[in-house]
């Protein structure tokens, strides 16, 4: 056996980072956090680029590949530091299930409880901020089209006679 039979959470004969994220030695906390955040920021700002059928209008049969690939290249670029975690779920639910299987408490009280909350809070604020990024830089500059059933109330409502059938300007938003 490669721990002996004692499992240990990190170190040399680690082995809880099988199943759950850990950050490597040397790489503080906070840095974690922000690595969370701005890795999942960059996921969920991709990944509103790519499905937003007014951005790159990509086609429908190569979504699920360009996803493929947006997650292997994010893996790839934030795992060094702690993981890449991406999802709460990645994480917790291994979490729990090697704190059942015999490594006990030390996989929630790793740097004093400070870690556990890492890959928990910060893909959820890397999230809606990757979001509002897309949002306000991007997705708030398209125009607005109009669907078949507005065109036919708009030009209904035109059609009247009298003062109020004057049309009405437009504008982007």
């Amino acid at each position: 056996m490669f721990d002996g039979g004692v499992r240990s959470v990190v170190g040399p004969t680690g082995t809880a980072s099988i199943f759950s994220t850990y950050p490597r030695e040397g790489v503080s906390t906070l840095t974690c956090f922000f690595d969370q955040v701005i890795s999942t920021a960059v996921l969920t700002l991709t990944v509103a680029a790519i499905v937003d059928e007014r951005n790159f209008a990509v086609p429908k049969a190569l979504v699920p590949l360009m996803l493929g690939m947006l997650i292997v290249a994010e893996i790839f670029a934030f795992s060094y530091n702690c993981m890449a975690a991406l999802n709460p779920a990645r994480d917790i639910g291994p979490r729990v299930f090697t704190a059942v299987a015999g490594w006990g408490s030390e996989v929630f009280s790793f740097r004093n409880y400070q870690w556990v909350w890492v890959p928990i809070f910060g893909p959820h604020i890397g999230a809606i901020v990757g979001v509002w990024i897309y949002k306000l830089c991007i997705g708030d500059h398209w125009p607005i089209e109009t669907t078949p059933a507005l065109k036919q109330v708009l030009s209904s409502s035109n059609d009247k006679s009298g003062p109020a059938a004057e049309p009405k300007e437009t504008t982007n938003i």
